[in-house]
Formats: structure tokens, C-alpha cells, sequence
């Protein structure tokens, strides 16, 4: 018997809403590295699901159609899981939430939900609207 691993095996379908996105340069090659919080269970800490992509959802993002708050489901397979890390001096420190990184991630028709409302959207991040001032007779 072989320890090979075959496409079934560590694959998973899981959904959580958009928490970070950033366009990604390395090589000369770009792409959208995705960051979603799943809570695994009712009233749970969320867990950190990370992908990259290139396709359909990188260009959603760049038409502004991918606000934070997004729900999304995404299938992939399961790269690794981590909880902790080590800092400069070697001690090992407690993420704030466990991290499952997916590779050959995608994201299947019908695998956008909604997202936050439209008004949350439009103010995040700019400046409220002013009346202009009256003229003065």
C-alpha cells in the first residue's frame, strides 16, 4: 500500500464569510490571496480559511463585487492546519484563530451568497455626505 495522497482525499467544502482579500505579486505572477472566517460550529471561535486564486473570484474583486462580509463557498483541499506559531526568539505563540490554508481552491456556480448590505458597502471608508451650505439673503 502507498502513502501517496489521491485527489479525494483531504478535500472539503466549507463556507464563511470574505474577512481580508489582497491582490498578491510574486515572480511576475499575480493573484488574490483570500482570507474567510467559518464558524465550524453554533457559537463557536471562527476559524481562518485561506486560499488563492486566480480565476472568476480575483476578477469580482477587481470590479469591487467582493466587499468583506461576503458570503462564500469554497471547495479545495486541505494544504495544512496551524494554531500556533514561533516568533523571532523560537517561543511559541497562540494564533487568535486556527488557520486552514486550501490549495486548488474553487469556487463552484452558486457559491457566492450575499453580502453585507449595499449602504455598509458605500460608507465603509469614505466620507459622509454634506448638504450644501444654504445662500444667505
Amino acid at each position: 500500500m502507498s502513502d501517496r495522497t489521491y485527489a479525494q482525499f483531504n478535500s472539503l467544502t466549507i463556507t464563511g464569510r470574505v474577512s481580508h482579500m489582497e491582490e498578491v505579486t510574486n515572480n511576475g505572477q499575480t493573484w488574490l490571496a483570500v482570507t474567510l472566517i467559518s464558524d465550524l460550529q453554533d457559537d463557536a471561535e471562527g476559524v481562518a480559511v485561506t486560499f488563492n486564486t486566480t480565476n472568476g473570484m480575483y476578477s469580482l474583486y477587481k470590479k469591487g463585487y467582493m466587499p468583506n462580509g461576503r458570503l462564500v463557498t469554497v471547495t479545495g483541499h486541505l494544504a495544512s492546519f496551524k494554531s500556533a506559531y514561533l516568533d523571532a526568539n523560537g517561543m511559541p505563540k497562540i494564533l487568535k484563530r486556527a488557520a486552514l490554508h486550501l490549495t486548488k481552491a474553487q469556487v463552484f456556480d452558486g457559491g457566492f451568497g450575499p453580502g453585507p448590505a449595499k449602504a455598509e458597502v458605500e460608507t465603509k471608508g469614505s466620507t459622509p455626505k454634506v448638504d450644501p451650505t444654504p445662500a444667505i439673503s
